[in-house]
């Protein structure tokens, strides 16, 4: 069962407040004519940051807000899209457990009967292909189902009543939301859904819904309202996507440009295979598809860039042609076949599946290539420069943003994704970066993006030239299992004060009305959902620190009790699992494992802003802003071996803080002869907190080195963590089994005192 991110659950608890608030406002407004307005709102996530599981959990979370059991409709564009989330959704899948008590079913193949069976909630998946259409006698969705019962699959979903008379609601989740037109948006408008959600970055509201967005804003609703946007961040640190985009502009022959990514191709190959991962990287060729006439012409004659490129590869840079895949509108002529050894995928849907069956590592294509393909396998991309505007080399970065196994490796180049663009000349490069670089860092902060200087090759890969290694850093549950378990033993048995009222807007309009005005009749009906105790105590506890999981065991039967959403009993539960949150970061503590360590990983350095180092890891380090380069400089003259730690891909401690997935990264590590120091010259934000003293008290086994924690402040601090004035710096770390602040005139006098001089070094002459 996979467990979602803090940042995954913390987005679709947003949609889902914000859905119960709105469903359940009494001034919700109402449009004459067409009933009470849906709830609306687009999810707005980098690639990789897991849509589908963040929507599952907001759909599962929507549906307690509903006495009666819902309809979600989930539609997509691109068949190989709703392929994959059935596949997800039903039994077995990988997020099954997210909405298992759902009944799923193709939309196509829909039994009416499950629409007017309130018993069970009701998952229908279907392209968007299955009702749009001008003509509604081309698609069944609009057809008499006389054997079913009369009436179209569209109006059930319309009507949707139940046998009591009440209407089921509707919730409508759109994948790849960007896609959505003024046909469709009109269509899916028609069926009166209780709430749309659109996940895309970049949302159009076409149609009937522009005008329901727009009644939303007359009443007070602002567009922060309708967003729910994923921290970039919060992905990065989860391991999903990779740290790095490297952006290379060639004003060269293509073959120079392809060349180069072929060659960093094989690197990083070779160290895929060296690390024994179970991945082989892959390359991306994006290019325009024909030429006029170029058909007629024998196929080594073609200038047609699929070919031209597939030429190149198998020719010149010997590349077996069945690792090759070309997926287009090719045109090919009769007279002049294609070798037999080239392969051709024209976009069909068998197509598609026989592409993906395939595995290709070379893969050239144009923008055509179906939605719902980006392989995390994929780390280079040549880009044509007749791609033209940088918008669409936009569209190509989310393709290869994915990480491989969701998690960072020790070689950065594991960890970054490149890009050969070929340009007309240098300026035509320079311009299209300024303006990929403006969009990427609102969108994409944390992620980033270097320009490798095409033909100049300024980012440098620098190997460590001294070995030495770091233990590996875990959470020691043993302490905290015992407690934990007390916790969960105390957790009564809900016997009682476990039912909650459930309400339902039943909709009436007088007969013979001139005004169309419905009237809004909320009534109580029944008890709210029933949800089992073991599954509503996980989600609280996923939500607060997910691996305090890891010691709880559930298996009594009080577990598989069931309680209502919200009912006094409910909340006890939140509550018996905010405690047990609680117990566990109180004893859970931060360790080393004996005899496990890693090594210092390579580093990329900027040429053009690097600075040079004599007893440092690495040769050199670029990027480091003043208070960074005075703290390298003074380790630099203590003479021990140091390094600069990078940031989301480097040495880690995780933060025991309840509501964060954040780990601390220190800045610097130093080695001396007695111990391993980590070093963070900006920890402002950690000082006041727990998590900063938790750190500090890291426990190491007895076999390794002793690891110590020291966080450095700027200016003058006081034993109650309040900031004086901004003279000098301030060390924080343990001592005595407490932390308190140590003044210092400089990061020179600060880091002798704590680290000590090495006894062999040779100073820099005055």
């Amino acid at each position: 069962m996979i467990e979602l991110f803090q940042f995954q659950q913390a987005a679709a608890d947003t949609m889902a407040q914000r859905f119960h608030s709105f469903i359940h406002d009494p001034e919700r407004p109402r449009q004459k004519g067409y009933g009470a307005l849906p709830f609306y709102q687009t999810l707005q996530a980098l690639t990789g940051a897991g849509k589908t599981p963040i929507l599952a959990e907001a759909v599962a979370q929507m549906r307690q807000s509903q006495a009666i059991e819902p309809i979600v409709l989930w539609v997509s564009k691109a068949k190989v899209v709703v392929d994959q989330t059935f596949v997800n959704f039903t039994d077995g899948g990988k997020y099954h457990h997210l909405l298992e008590s759902f009944y799923v079913s193709p939309l196509s193949n829909c039994d009416p009967k499950l629409i007017d069976d309130d018993s069970t909630a009701l998952l229908l998946l279907g392209t968007v292909a299955t009702f749009n259409s001008k003509e509604r006698g081309e698609r069944l969705i609009f057809g008499a189902q006389v054997d079913r019962g009369g009436p179209s699959l569209w109006e059930r979903l319309i009507e949707r009543k139940t046998a009591q008379g009440y209407r089921r609601p509707l919730l409508i989740i759109y994948d790849e939301g960007h896609n959505l037109s003024d046909q469709q948006a009109n269509l899916l408008m028609e069926l009166k859904p209780d709430a749309i959600v659109l996940a895309s970055a970049t949302p159009k509201l076409p149609g009937k819904m522009g005008e329901i967005v727009e009644l939303l804003t007359r009443n007070g609703y602002s567009n922060e309202d309708f967003r729910t946007v994923v921290d970039s961040k919060a992905v990065l640190d989860a391991q999903l996507v990779k740290r790095e985009i490297h952006l290379g502009g060639y004003a060269t022959a293509e073959e120079l440009a392809i060349a180069a990514m072929i060659e960093d191709h094989a690197a990083l190959q070779a160290k895929a295979e060296e690390l024994y991962l179970n991945f082989s990287p892959k390359c991306i060729y994006v290019c325009k598809t024909n030429i006029k006439g170029d058909e007629l012409k024998p196929f080594t004659s073609r200038e047609a860039p699929p070919i031209r490129i597939w030429r190149y590869l198998v020719n010149e840079c010997e590349i077996d042609p069945r690792k090759i895949a070309v997926y287009c509108n090719l045109d090919v002529n009769r007279a002049h076949p294609l070798p037999d050894e080239f392969i051709l995928f024209r976009g069909g849907e068998n197509d598609y599946a026989d592409f993906i069956e395939g595995d290709y590592e070379h893969i050239i294509f144009n923008l055509s290539l179906q939605e719902g393909w980006d392989d995390p396998e994929c780390y280079f991309a040549y880009i044509d420069k007749s791609m033209g505007s940088e918008t669409q080399i936009e569209q190509i970065i989310g393709r290869v943003l994915r990480q491989p196994g969701s998690k960072h490796y020790p070689d950065p180049r594991l960890n970054a994704c490149g890009f050969y663009i070929h340009v007309d000349e240098a300026g035509v490069f320079m311009d299209m970066l300024k303006q990929v670089r403006l969009k990427l860092t609102n969108e994409m902060p944390s992620i980033e993006i270097k320009a490798t200087g095409g033909d100049r090759r300024t980012l440098q890969l620098q190997e460590a030239r001294e070995e030495v290694v770091l233990p590996t850093v875990m959470l020691d549950m043993q302490p905290a299992a015992d407690f934990v378990m007390q916790a969960i033993d105390d957790v009564r048995i809900y016997d009682r004060d476990n039912e909650a009222s459930g309400r339902v807007a039943r909709v009436t309009q007088e007969v013979g009305e001139a005004s169309e005005i419905e009237r809004v009749i909320w009534t109580e009906q029944g008890n709210a959902m029933a949800v089992p105790v073991r599954w509503l105590f996980t989600r609280f506890v996923n939500r607060q620190y997910p691996d305090a999981l890891a010691v709880c065991d559930l298996s009594d039967a009080k577990f598989a009790a069931r309680v209502q959403i919200g009912s006094r009993a409910a909340k006890q539960i939140e509550q018996d699992a905010q405690n047990v949150v609680e117990v566990f970061l109180e004893h859970v503590r931060i360790s080393t494992l004996p005899g496990l360590h890693s090594e210092i990983p390579m580093v990329y350095t900027d040429t053009t802003n690097a600075n040079t180092f004599i007893h440092s890891i690495h040769p050199s380090y670029s990027g480091l802003n003043e208070m960074e380069l005075q703290c390298a400089q003074a380790l630099d003259n203590l003479g021990w071996p140091w390094c600069r730690n990078p940031e989301n891909g480097g040495y880690a401690l995780p933060l025991l803080e309840p509501g964060t997935s954040r780990r601390f990264f220190p800045d610097f590590i130093v080695w001396t002869e007695d111990a391993i120091w980590l070093i963070d010259p900006k920890g402002d934000h950690l000082i006041k907190q727990d998590a900063g003293k938790k750190i500090m008290a890291l426990e190491s086994a007895v076999s390794e080195k002793p690891i110590h924690v020291c966080l450095i402040t700027l200016g003058e601090w006081d034993k109650t963590f309040n900031k004086r004035n901004n003279t000098g710096v301030t060390a924080w770390r343990l001592r005595a089994g407490l932390i308190g602040p140590e003044r210092f005139p400089d990061f020179a006098t600060l880091l002798e005192s704590l680290v000590g001089l090495k006894s062999n070094v040779l100073q820099p002459e005055a």
